[in-house]
């Protein structure tokens, strides 16, 4: 008993420990909010829906009905498509193996009206968004802004009333034949970018205003975009850091049900390592436990954020096996953004085995990490007492 309620805290904890810091995507830190002053520009989003509602009416609804009627199915279906539209908001990127960006989102829900001869309206339905960010808005020359449309998978609506008492006098079968017939026509996922002219589509900047909460005054809001040129017109000295990533160390990583080496006893390896937006790869080969391998001279030189900004260091390991493994640690102004020598720790991980619990049942398998390798950084901050906005 006693070694059971011990094996249930360790898996907690580390259960725990995974949702806390193993599991989580570095923050976004740009593009930031548009500075009010000069180069300020505004883009209606009533604009974008309505070539949301043209392209949804020129291009994905005859295509859904084209598809349908070569089909030849034994009834006769027809589509429509009723547009509503959500509030927009910010959000960003949820990436674990490289840096995030903010960008702007407008859900949206579509209702495909399904006609069938003979039957009761269908109605399958569709969450949508169409995302506007700044793509590479960190570049010194700017970012671009760009419109994508993405979409989740539809879902068909449960029968109506009408066609509930319907099957009652013909046996059930009339849902069936409607669900497999209508959910053989359901649009795919959609992922594409969306044709938006702009004369000048140049920011690093970017939010999004939205005057009313209630709706649909939503289709009042708009975004402001803007390129903010970096200080001094680029990057010196004075307004830098600078990592060195100098050496990776291989731990002990062990599956210590099995007592077993995670994962091989000897690994060629691919490193991915980030400072802010900044990239340097490696490739480490025939790398053992308590081994370490030292990095030829590098260098990454980033703008120094604002008092608000940070400096993230990401390390992504590929094994093989074309497993990947992420890891990052988030050093701020009261940090002196991580001026000096840091560690950055990347782990494994491994299943647990099912084990009795004290009540009688028995636990589900849980990923456990554990601390594999280590990263030595140098960190080197010019002019602490200088933050530069981005």
């Amino acid at each position: 008993m006693k070694l059971s309620i011990k094996k249930s805290v360790v898996f907690v904890l580390s259960l725990f420990f995974c949702l806390q810091s193993f599991c989580q995507y570095p923050p976004a830190q740009g593009p930031q909010p548009v500075i009010p002053g000069t180069g300020v520009k505004e883009l209606p989003l009533f604009i974008v829906t309505n070539l949301l509602k043209i392209k949804m009416r020129d291009s994905i609804i005859p295509a859904i009905n084209a598809a349908i009627r070569a089909q030849g199915p034994p009834v006769s279906i027809t589509v429509s498509a009723v547009i509503t539209q959500r509030k927009p908001t910010m959000a960003q990127t949820q990436y674990i193996d490289q840096p995030n960006s903010k960008y702007v989102t407008m859900p949206y829900k579509v209702d495909y009206k399904l006609n069938i001869s003979g039957y009761p309206d269908r109605h399958v339905f569709q969450n949508l968004s169409i995302d506007i960010s700044s793509k590479d808005w960190y570049a010194n020359q700017g970012g671009m802004l760009t419109f994508s449309l993405n979409a989740e998978k539809p879902y068909l609506d449960g029968p109506s009333f009408a066609e509930q008492a319907l099957n009652f006098f013909i046996g059930n079968r009339l849902t069936s034949l409607v669900d497999s017939k209508i959910r053989s026509y359901l649009p795919n996922a959609i992922r594409q970018a969306l044709p938006v002219t702009l004369l000048d589509r140049r920011c690093n900047r970017l939010n999004v205003v939205v005057p009313s909460n209630d709706a649909p005054e939503y289709q009042n809001s708009y975004i402001q975009y803007q390129y903010k040129p970096v200080r001094n017109q680029g990057l010196t000295v004075l307004n830098t850091i600078n990592v060195s990533v100098k050496s990776i160390r291989r731990l002990k990583a062990r599956n210590y049900e099995a007592n077993t080496i995670l994962y091989d006893s000897s690994e060629n390896i691919n490193i991915e390592f980030f400072a802010n937006n900044k990239l340097q790869t490696f490739d480490v080969q025939q790398i053992r436990e308590d081994q370490v391998r030292n990095f030829p001279d590098n260098n990454m030189v980033v703008a120094k954020p604002a008092s608000t900004g940070s400096l993230i260091l990401l390390a992504t390991i590929t094994q093989s096996n074309f497993l990947r493994e992420s890891r990052y640690v988030e050093f701020k102004v009261n940090k002196s953004f991580g001026n000096g020598t840091q560690k950055l720790i990347v782990q494994k991980t491994f299943i647990s085995k099912p084990f009795q619990l004290p009540g009688g049942g028995m636990s589900k398998p849980q990923t456990i990490p554990v601390d594999a390798y280590e990263f030595t950084v140098q960190v080197t901050v010019h002019n602490q007492e200088l933050g530069v906005s981005q």
